[in-house]
């Protein structure tokens, strides 16, 4: 699943008509990670203080 993800997300990016989609697409699987990092960290920290 997250293979088929990146490709679409990068034949879209390619393509001028959809290039805003396949780009937010992209911007996406970096953000993602970073809130549930973000969440975890503050998880813990309230467990732990």
């Amino acid at each position: 699943m997250p293979l088929a993800y990146f490709v679409t997300a990068i034949v879209l990016a390619t393509r001028p008509q959809v290039a805003r989609v396949g780009a937010g697409l992209l911007i996406a699987v970096g953000v993602v990670p970073l809130l549930a990092a973000g969440l975890c960290f503050g998880l813990l920290a309230a467990q732990s203080g």
